[in-house]
């Protein structure tokens, strides 16, 4: 099960006592722990927290132990050593107790990755016990959004919230962090705009050559010397910016390529293992460019990086009469 699932069981009452999460990184486990706690605690109870080198019957002794001034608590055990051990003993010790677990008392363990062949994995997963808390992807991530920005009192368009996702490189964490910054700045206005995001979050290199690309295609050379300058004053290597025009010139080629051979605009995203807003956007963009126009592009490129690698052109120079050529 997922941590959507998970969520929706916490807002209709179904608590468990014992859960194991897994996951990428901990953003959505701190995100998961808030609900619980609203919902299983009583305003006595608290997280306590299992030690990195506590052994499992350790652990389920501070859980049998039970406290008078906190009559329901949480216990998070992070990356249980047992898991890269894998004593068995250790983890029959631990299936025993999910099976029966203390009711006043939620047991909460949470590992990076997790290897789906073992035992202990497949029993807990057999229970529901088991929830994948790797960071969201596509249309859940899209719907996390727009939720997390709603619960701030704000409508966010979906080209707005594309834009989004792409300066932030779809880190769940840093998008919550500028959803709360730009939410702030707008105070009563209930609409996030592209200006307001443009103005307030630092977009990632993948946004600036993608600009890059796109006024190239709109014959707006000032505004691409001028986003080059921009990545060249921040320290980015010219070779690296070459490769990525390289990239995207790329990527814009298959999409042509594919929309040329007949294949669905469904299947796109699948064929470029990229996200589907992603591939939205490269479609967009190549309505601009020929494949004609495309190839030429490539083959400035391979010229250009020739020059900058036999020395022939300064890589600076080289990266200015690409983008004009082009």
């Amino acid at each position: 099960m997922f941590y959507r699932q998970f969520i929706n069981e916490i807002q209709q009452g179904k608590i468990k006592p014992f859960y194991f999460f897994f996951g990428a990184d901990d953003f959505l486990l701190k995100e998961g722990l808030q609900v619980l706690k609203a919902a299983f605690l009583t305003a006595e109870g608290d997280v306590e927290y299992a030690g990195d080198n506590e052994s499992v019957k350790k652990v389920l002794n501070r859980v049998r132990g039970g406290d008078i001034f906190s009559p329901r608590k949480i216990i998070l055990w992070k990356e249980p050593p047992f898991l890269n051990a894998k004593d068995a003993g250790e983890e029959k010790i631990l299936l025993d107790y999910a099976k029966k677990p203390a009711e006043d008392v939620c047991l909460v363990l949470f590992a990076p990755g997790v290897d789906r062949r073992r035992r202990f994995f497949k029993a807990l997963l057999k229970e529901k016990q088991v929830y994948d808390f790797s960071p969201l992807k596509g249309k859940e991530l899209t719907a996390w959004v727009r939720e997390r920005a709603r619960l701030l009192g704000k409508a966010l368009p979906q080209p707005v919230l594309e834009y989004l996702l792409l300066c932030t490189g779809e880190n769940m964490a840093r998008m919550a962090g500028e959803l709360e910054k730009i939410a702030l700045y707008l105070g009563e206005d209930g609409e996030i705009r592209q200006e307001v995001v443009e103005r307030l979050v630092s977009c990632s290199f993948n946004v600036s050559i993608f600009s890059l690309v796109e006024s190239l295609g709109e014959k707006k050379k000032d505004r691409g010397l001028f986003l080059l300058k921009e990545m060249l004053s921040q320290g980015e290597p010219p070779l690296k910016i070459l490769f990525m025009i390289s990239r995207q010139l790329q990527l814009l080629y298959r999409v042509k390529a594919l929309d040329k051979e007949g294949f669905p605009p469904r299947q796109l995203p699948g064929r470029l293992s990229l996200a589907p807003f992603v591939v939205e956007k490269l479609t967009r963009q190549a309505g601009i460019f020929s494949l004609q126009d495309l190839e030429r592009a490539l083959k400035l490129v391979r010229e250009m990086d020739f020059a900058i690698k036999t020395g022939k052109k300064a890589p600076d120079l080289a990266l200015e009469l690409l983008l004009l050529k082009i």
